[in-house]
């Protein structure tokens, strides 16, 4: 974390910390790396998978290290502060160092299984319909409402989260709108983010390479809503069951999104084919339509969650509606080829069984004649999900065709063949 002009004193932002000397530990930057630590910095050891960041203490003091964060006791010659958790207070020091980012700003924080770029574009299409200054972090790019970058090389870790939210901050955006993956949720990295309404598009499964189980997957999902501020609200969509099952262990505010389950905010589609549909939201005593040219009911979800967070911010329904028909494409989803043929085309970006069902039951909808399915996993996703996806193609369409979609180092008909074992 780089420098900040004065130092802060370690006492103040950790006051119910152990020390194990007396006084204040003033300091301008942290680092977790002892590699990276340069004199007068806090060395923050973090204890990770494969890493204890505590066996890198004595370099962090060579390299002038004045204190050091720690989870346990160390013969060290600087002084210690002991916490019970160096990713949280890791987090909480970074965004102390870029000036609290987090309360300058309307926050928004969206994760989830499925959902999330779809939902977060919807949002930003809202606040800028209302002509609010908004900063993006997403898989599609971060952006400070003036110029957008490449999201990549982003790392998800806490000192690179509170500086592009102080950038947002001092470049004028009023609003941020953070896409959260289940993996910064499971490490901990979003740790010291402060939400104003936390998102949950749904909670089912995915990333079990790095989660090992569904439920250390949906364990890491939930911890979203322990980034709500005080008077922050969570938005879930509880046609998922489960967002459903999360519902009563809660205890922030909740706005709840639904199409068939009973909700605060549900709609009621009217027309649907191809190219758009129109549909009913009904927030409290109004109904208002929407007609939007996406179709499906996934993105009618999204526009509820949407919806939901927007009144979250004050904003008053018709506006909302402008914001959501606005937003005519999502890059991935049920990209649609129009080349005056007699029959519809479409592009989608499913990598997983669930994806892929959804978007085959979605085109399905507005499909009178065959649904044919194109579709081959490349060897960079997740072996598991291949005779998954046979089997959801299979069920969906009338006739499925495999292709080799970047084998990498994998032969190209052993990919084939692990999608045929679904069938």
């Amino acid at each position: 974390m780089q420098p900040t002009p004065g130092g802060i004193s370690l006492r103040n932002i950790l006051p119910q910390a152990r020390y194990s000397r007396s006084g204040h530990y003033v300091f301008s930057a942290c680092c977790s790396d002892s590699r990276n630590v340069r004199p007068g910095d806090l060395f923050v050891a973090l204890v990770g998978s494969h890493e204890d960041g505590h066996t890198h203490i004595a370099e962090a003091v060579e390299r002038g290290a004045t204190a050091v964060l720690t989870e346990r006791f160390v013969s060290s010659p600087v002084p210690l502060c002991i916490v019970p958790d160096t990713r949280e207070a890791y987090g909480h020091i970074c965004q102390v160092l870029a000036g609290n980012p987090c309360d300058k700003l309307f926050l928004v924080g969206v994760s989830g299984t499925q959902g999330k770029t779809a939902t977060s574009m919807l949002l930003a299409s809202i606040f800028k319909e209302a002509q609010l200054s908004t900063g993006i972090i997403s898989s599609l790019g971060i952006s400070d409402s003036l110029q957008v970058r490449d999201a990549t090389d982003f790392m998800w870790r806490p000192p690179e989260m509170a500086r592009t939210l102080s950038e947002f901050s001092a470049n004028g955006c009023s609003h941020a709108i953070v896409e959260i993956p289940s993996q910064a949720l499971a490490y901990r990295t979003t740790a010291g983010l402060l939400l104003d309404a936390a998102v949950m598009t749904n909670i089912r499964s995915d990333h079990l390479d790095i989660h090992g189980t569904v439920e250390n997957y949906r364990r890491a999902q939930r911890r979203l809503f322990a980034h709500t501020k005080a008077a922050g609200y969570v938005v879930l969509n509880t046609d998922d069951a489960g967002n459903h099952a999360s519902l009563a262990s809660l205890n922030q505010p909740t706005l709840t999104t639904a199409i068939k389950d009973d909700a605060q905010l549900t709609a009621t589609v009217i027309d649907r084919c191809a190219s758009e549909q129109t549909f009913l939201i009904h927030a409290g005593h109004q109904s208002i339509p929407v007609r939007t040219q996406i179709t499906g009911n996934a993105h009618i979800q999204h526009c509820l969650q949407a919806t939901a967070t927007g009144l979250a911010a004050g904003l008053e329904l018709p506006l909302i509606v402008r914001g959501l028909e606005a937003l005519d494409a999502i890059p991935g989803y049920l990209d649609r080829i129009e080349c005056g043929q007699p029959f519809r085309v479409f592009i989608d970006g499913a990598r997983t069984a669930d994806q892929l069902s959804r978007t085959l039951q979605t085109i399905r909808q507005v499909t009178p004649g065959r649904l044919i399915c194109v579709m081959g996993p490349t060897a960079l996703d997740d072996p598991r999900q291949r005779p998954l996806l046979g089997r959801a193609a299979q069920q969906h369409s009338d006739t499925m065709i495999i292709t080799s979609n970047n084998p990498a180092y994998e032969q190209p008909l052993q990919i084939i063949h692990d999608v045929l074992d679904g069938c």
